[in-house]
């Protein structure tokens, strides 16, 4: 965790330098997560980790549990425009989006 003024924010990637986690590598991954990295400064923090979307993907239908995941739209990044959102969305067959609260609690739909 680290602060940013008076917020406290969690770096969901920092699951990937626990020792618990082995075998959550970039490589190791059956997916690739496209449109962000852990490194993204740009995009921190991000609500989601590596091994929390694969977890997902277990309740995804069969024909996109495989599929690769792609950042398109970020809050910290891309700014608080429901507009921008949809237009960077747009197209996308398949779409979760997360949303993670001032105080730290998380939804995603």
């Amino acid at each position: 965790m680290h602060s940013e003024g008076d917020a406290e924010h969690y770096n969901a990637w920092d699951v990937l330098i626990d020792e618990y986690s082995v075998g959550y590598g970039y490589r190791d991954l059956p997916f690739q997560i496209l449109g962000t990295s852990a490194d993204d400064v740009s995009a921190k923090p991000h609500v989601m980790s590596p091994p929390l979307m694969e977890s997902l993907s277990y309740f995804f239908p069969d024909s996109v549990a495989n599929e690769h995941w792609w950042l398109k739209y970020s809050l910290i990044r891309d700014g608080a425009s429901m507009y921008t959102m949809l237009q960077r969305i747009r197209g996308s067959t398949h779409t979760l989006i997360a949303i993670e609260t001032v105080d730290g609690g998380t939804t995603y739909d």
